[in-house]
């Protein structure tokens, strides 16, 4: 297996570490050249890139698998012409995936939601999630699209800004929220490889939807951290960027099914129960400043 992985960031690395392990081949595009040092130093074959054209022509000829993990802002982005460059460049090409995002389906006033509902992005990085999925369909018809939660992991959690403290909206009724662990996506998506299902779209999000007010509660009770600060909507509204406004005020509950019966039958964070558990390891193996000053780096 010869994986490439299209803007090889966070989730994207634990991805690369998780195949180079299991004996793939892994290539990488990454923004930065520091960034590609290092996944260079994880035996990872990595080149910083802001086009299709400087991924290097012996790895276009070995490439079996494809994933794009591009971010939808910045010089990086255009997952468009990328997936349009690379249609017909790669002759071994078996799989390809897009790392999409659950903010295509907009807010759903907390009802559930399954992979074959209709998309309603609401601002516009939604729209351009919604729009690079549909250049990858274009491109490789038989693409699968994982819709990530919010995602947290090793170094990329609330600990640290718990601890110096944390406000969020009190909401009535309460708003929704879902998210994964990145360890658990990763997961998800090697097993997608080796078990392939052309066009499949999936949800990866834990078990437990639960309102964000509720989740941060029980994370700062988990380490120790002050409760945190709910604000009236009206003065979130005030205070918060409109994408930071439109994650708070969007409300849906992200079915999994799907995830658990073809891919993860049992994740390893089920639920905020182990969210809270893995944090609480992470400030305590690290120190709340160690870990701050690594999410900063990272995330």
């Amino acid at each position: 297996m010869h994986v490439l992985i299209l803007g090889c960031g966070y989730l994207g690395t634990l991805l690369a570490r998780r195949l180079h392990a299991q004996g793939a081949a892994v290539y990488a595009t990454t923004r930065r050249a520091e960034a590609a040092q290092a996944l260079q130093a994880m035996g990872v074959n990595a080149v910083s890139a802001s086009d299709p054209l400087e991924i290097p022509s012996d790895w276009r000829r070995r490439i079996t698998h494809l994933v794009d993990s591009i971010p939808t802002e910045g010089a990086h982005a255009p997952q468009r012409a990328w997936a349009a460059a690379l249609a017909g460049v790669l002759p071994r090409l078996e799989w390809v995936g897009y790392l999409s995002s659950t903010s295509v389906y907009g807010d759903r006033q907390g009802a559930w939601v399954v992979e074959d509902d209709p998309l309603n992005p609401q601002h516009p990085a939604a729209l351009a999630r919604v729009q690079a999925e549909r250049a990858w369909k274009a491109a490789f018809p038989a693409v699968e699209i994982f819709r990530l939660a919010g995602i947290y992991g090793p170094g990329r959690h609330l600990g640290p800004r718990l601890m110096q403290g944390y406000a969020t909206v009190a909401f009535a009724p309460p708003r929704y929220t879902n998210r994964i662990h990145a360890e658990d996506a990763a997961r998800a998506i090697v097993a997608a490889m080796r078990r392939p299902r052309p066009a499949r779209i999936v949800n990866l999000a834990d078990d437990e939807p639960l309102p964000h007010a509720e989740y941060v509660r029980r994370l700062a009770a988990a380490i120790g951290a002050p409760p945190p600060v709910m604000l009236a909507p009206e003065e979130a509204k005030r205070r918060l960027s409109a994408r930071a406004w439109a994650f708070f005020s969007a409300s849906k509950r992200l079915s999994n099914a799907r995830l658990h019966a073809e891919l993860v039958p049992v994740l390893c964070y089920p639920n905020a129960e182990a969210a809270a558990a893995f944090v609480r390891r992470e400030m305590l193996a690290h120190g709340a400043r160690a870990v701050y000053a690594r999410a900063a780096r990272e995330g």
